[in-house]
């Protein structure tokens, strides 16, 4: 399984994840991503973010929605304007 291994057969190394869950889902339950969203490896310079969003199902939420703005001004925007002003 080269999703955990922490050398180049990973294609996940480095990347930055962002898992957005309903803990309702019952199209595609937590339950059935779980392990491997916890197993996958993204090393020591790739970061990993889950959310699990209670009593939601099968959906996009303003929450989620936030939660990827966030994540994407801080882990893209951020650090590729790094040093540079604004």
């Amino acid at each position: 399984m080269p999703y955990r291994s922490l050398d180049s057969s990973n294609p996940f190394i480095g990347k930055k994840i962002l898992v957005l869950s309903g803990g309702e889902d019952t199209l595609v339950p937590w339950s059935m991503s779980h392990a491997f969203v916890e197993g996958l490896e993204v090393g020591e310079m790739g970061v990993k973010k889950v959310v699990i969003q209670e009593n939601t199902g099968h959906e996009c939420t303003n929450e989620m929605v936030e939660e990827m703005a966030v994540f994407i001004r801080a882990e893209v925007l951020a650090r590729k304007y790094k040093g540079h002003s604004q």
